[in-house]
């Protein structure tokens, strides 16, 4: 992960920041935890998000999808958004949850499956 420790203005958690992991390794861990990612681009037709299956290998993201996916041919060169959420424990009146947004996440750690 790059920088994991200092994150970018667009990445700093303000609403209960003082719940907010930036470490590298708690981050790959949420990641391993999970199974379905939420890709965003920004594509000349306007932004496009998809969930997808995903996996991870050091600091390359996997997805599942075919390289003519329209989210992954038509954002390829542009900004791309992983965010990963785990919902720990719902109730009727809070959630708790596990939230790893990348913005942007480098095209250069994406591969599909």
């Amino acid at each position: 992960m790059t920088s994991p420790d200092a994150p970018s203005k667009r990445t700093t958690v303000r609403r209960g920041a003082s719940r907010a992991v930036y470490a590298a390794d708690e981050v790959r861990a949420i990641l391993d935890s999970g199974m379905i990612v939420h890709v965003g681009v920004q594509t000349p037709d306007g932004p496009l998000v998809l969930p997808m299956a995903y996996g991870r290998d050091d600091d390359t993201l996997y997805l599942h999808g075919a390289a003519a996916n329209h989210l992954l041919g038509t954002g390829s060169g542009y900004q791309v958004c992983a965010t990963v959420t785990h919902v720990d424990s719902p109730s009727e009146v809070s959630i708790s949850t596990r939230v790893i947004a990348s913005v942007p996440w480098p095209w250069s750690r994406i591969r599909t499956l």
